[in-house]
């Protein structure tokens, strides 16, 4: 795991901006640093050692024709598969490095590589002959990579700050991407905060010829996965068992490593079903890793008891962390810095990051995806049975104008404004998800001044951007949700936060509940799956049995009491007059500015 930026230039690419991006790309990769400079082309990159540790898998890495470079971040979990395959070709090699099967891969077979890759990965390879740029990106989007164009330069990075930091770009700020923020609490791709910086979308590819940036080419489209999903007539018994295996298959392909690997063990069942496989597997040497606070204790968002219950049962070192407020409140301001992009959440895997790192690891399993594959929120039920019967009831419109009424009222009760909006978002799936999911669905002329956007207010249709991201959604419900909250909630903000939360402490967060492989061999069982509840087909699949309490609980999610420690902040009156929405409204402008102030000072 790594970091990297490229810069392809016209004229002379200055030393001190490649020094400031590296500068920030520096927690990404504390293992080593390296630049080449080529003809008009600068390739550096920070490492994070764990796959072959040796200084010759650094990079930027040459292929043994000289003619290609790479700078990589990510891992490729099949490499040595790949890795036979290519040596019964007459390829030899000189490290045992996943980059370097990465880099011969592409010698041979161009892009059509791609579909050969099982892992978590953005790249760019030079051309050095034809003066040709590729890159890519995972299907998932686990891993990032941003660009931006201008008359002078294209920059390719793992990080937004990396490109703003090198000022080889203007920091104009785009109004749409900001707004998005204030909608979902995090940037949604291919948006950013900064007009000239994008994100280039999960599992697309392109190629920068003739100083020129291609249009972006999808070479995995996930959306399809649920779209084309159609019940099998395998038998219930046979379903579990097959569901296991897949499972047992990508948890195995996930435990390459050549360092000690740890897991994020929460009282829930993903994680805990995560570790029953490693250990089915035969893995006992794994720490796990469990924060808690005193908030919490004795309440049920407390999931300490439990897991100390299930990493005892399976005889694994176990570490609970406790996370005090002094703690962080100390530590806010390094929370902030280390956000690529503001992000309302996250702030929980910092913690278990720096927790992991204090224990000496470099690799963490994490239980992200769970729900999503397995059906796990709420919401499935919720929303999959009320936007028909809201759709039908719609029709009426003196019901249809006395809910309107009720929706405003609510609205203000709970000083929740997107309330207001329901009976307008309820009609769909995609809207229904939308009026659960936001955290804001207005913005106010007081909140534009705020963000120092001038003019109007972005025209943005959120049904027609939440299906930008999701793609045409499945007939089914269900399997129309698991697609959103995959493409849309899990792909923009939960695996986001994995990445710069983890590296910030030089964390590798691995997620194989969110593995390509996985779902494309499950596809077929994916519409049985709301009709097995509380996730049993993976809470069944390891062989030492998932305690029940953990299976039954209510699910309580990765939590942190971050706006009880932070209102502090607000004076006594701010506080009497705040609803919790209204301080959670506080702190993302908190968040939002005191991530401008980063920026700036990443440019002094």
């Amino acid at each position: 795991m790594c970091g990297f930026i490229t810069v392809i230039s016209k004229k002379n690419i200055p030393k001190s901006s490649i020094k400031r991006a590296l500068e920030i790309l520096k927690p990404r990769g504390p293992d080593a640093q390296n630049i080449w400079y080529g003809n008009s082309i600068c390739m550096a990159h920070t490492r994070l050692s764990i796959i072959d540790l040796h200084a010759r898998s650094n990079q930027p890495m040459f292929s043994k024709s000289n003619r290609y470079v790479i700078v990589f971040n990510g891992e490729i979990y099949n490499h040595k598969e790949l890795r036979i395959k290519l040596e019964s070709q007459g390829i030899s090699f000189s490290t045992n490095s996943d980059t370097e099967v990465l880099l011969e891969l592409y010698c041979i077979h161009g892009p059509s590589m791609l579909r050969m890759l099982r892992g978590m990965f953005s790249f760019v390879i030079w051309d050095k002959r034809k003066r040709k740029a590729f890159i890519a990106r995972d299907p998932y989007g686990i891993k990032p990579l941003y660009y931006s164009v201008n008359n002078d330069y294209i920059i390719i990075s793992s990080l937004v700050r990396a490109i703003s930091a090198s000022r080889l770009i203007p920091n104009k700020l785009d109004k749409t991407g900001i707004q998005l923020f204030w909608i979902f609490g995090s940037m949604p791709e291919p948006h950013t905060c900064f007009k000239q910086i994008k994100s280039l979308r999960a599992g697309n590819f392109s190629f920068v010829e003739d100083f020129k940036l291609q249009a972006e080419k999808s070479w995995f489209d996930l959306s399809g996965i649920w779209m084309n999903a159609k019940k099998s007539t395998l038998d219930k018994s046979k379903i579990f068992s097959y569901v296991r295996k897949a499972l047992l298959d990508s948890v195995k392909s996930h435990l390459i490593s050549d360092v000690p690997i740890g897991i994020f063990l929460s009282g829930g069942v993903d994680s805990n079903a995560i570790l029953g496989l490693i250990h089915d597997l035969g893995i006992k040497d794994i720490t796990a890793i469990t924060v808690t606070y005193d908030e919490f204790i004795n309440s049920s968002e407390d999931e300490s008891s439990l897991a100390y219950d299930a990493a005892k049962k399976l005889g694994v070192r176990h570490i609970i962390r406790k996370v005090s407020k002094k703690e962080f409140k100390n530590d806010l301001p390094k929370i902030i810095s280390s956000m690529d992009q503001p992000s309302i959440d996250g702030i929980n895997v910092w913690y278990a990051s720096k927790a992991a790192s204090e224990a000496g690891l470099k690799v963490v399993f994490s239980g992200v995806g769970g729900d999503e594959l397995f059906f796990g929120y709420d919401s499935f039920n919720t929303i999959s049975k009320l936007s028909p019967i809201w759709k039908v009831i719609s029709r009426s419109s003196s019901i249809y104008s006395s809910i309107e009424k009720i929706a405003t009222w609510y609205s203000i009760k709970s000083c929740q404004e997107k309330w207001r909006y329901a009976p307008k978002y309820l009609k769909s799936i995609s809207g229904s998800w939308l009026l659960r999911r936001s955290v804001n669905l207005s913005f106010s002329k007081k909140d534009q001044i705020f963000f120092d956007l001038d003019g109007n207010e972005p025209d943005i249709d959120l049904i027609n951007q939440l299906h930008e991201m999701s793609g045409h959604l499945s007939n089914n419900n269900y399997l129309a949700l698991s697609q959103i909250e995959s493409l849309c909630y899990m792909r923009n903000q939960l695996l986001r936060d994995c990445d710069w939360a983890g590296m910030s402490h030089g964390v590798e967060i691995r997620t194989p509940l969110v593995d390509s492989q996985l779902i494309s061999s499950l596809k077929f069982l994916l519409a049985h799956m709301p009709e097995i509840p509380k996730k049993k087909l993976l809470a069944y699949a390891p062989t030492s049995k998932i305690d029940m309490r953990i299976v039954n609980k209510r699910k309580t999610g990765f939590s942190i009491p971050t706006l009880d420690w932070w209102k502090d902040e607000l004076s006594d009156e701010e506080i009497s007059t705040y609803s919790r929405s209204n301080i959670q409204k506080a702190f993302m402008k908190y968040l939002y500015k005191e991530y401008m102030m980063t920026i700036e000072n990443d440019l002094l």
